[in-house]
């Protein structure tokens, strides 16, 4: 079904005169797919984080930090994927602000897996080479967002996960009443 799906998207963008990489087709379809199955896209995640635990052990963390930190990149792709969808929750991606989050974002969710792969690697001192790099780059972007954008100072994450059983709530309004915006509702 997937080949069907990916041929059917490869013969419309292929009548045009640019063509799209199979990888670039793969993330267009996974794109909307996210958008029409939100709530299946938050158990799919939910998976991951619960079996993350689950395996997760003394001889091995670094399976189940890959799988946690795999968790965190999934619902943080998931969540912008379907903020672009919603006009209300749109992210300004082209903003260097909202980039710098999402990069944010992205070292906070990897940071765990990388202290685990330094130590099991390089040792304590590798360890410890990384939490100090991974601390001076946040710490870098911060500072940025502080100063250059006016950000402020937070305790939460840097894009705070959608909540979703109000997005599908949204979604099922706007399917009862196309014409219907929030500020009409």
């Amino acid at each position: 079904m997937i080949d069907d799906v990916n041929t059917n998207m490869f013969q419309i963008f292929s009548s045009r005169t640019w063509r799209l990489s199979p990888k670039r087709l793969n993330l267009i379809v996974f794109a909307k797919r996210v958008r029409r199955m939100s709530i299946r896209a938050t158990e799919v995640g939910a998976i991951i984080r619960w079996s993350s635990y689950l395996v997760a052990t003394r001889k091995s963390p670094i399976l189940g930090e890959l799988l946690s930190s795999g968790a965190n990149l999934l619902q943080l792709c998931n969540d912008i994927i379907l903020r672009q969808a919603q006009p209300q929750l749109k992210l300004n991606l082209s903003s260097c602000a909202t980039q710098l989050r999402a990069c944010l974002s992205v070292i906070q969710s990897l940071e765990l897996l990388a202290e685990i792969y330094a130590r099991d690697t390089y040792g304590n001192a590798g360890k410890w080479a990384i939490i100090t790099t991974i601390q001076i780059a946040k710490a870098t972007i911060r500072i940025i967002l502080l100063l250059v954008f006016d950000d402020g100072i937070s305790k939460t994450q840097s894009i705070v996960p959608l909540d979703r059983g109000h997005y599908s709530e949204i979604l099922k309004l706007q399917e009862k009443f196309p014409s219907c915006t929030d500020s009409e509702c």
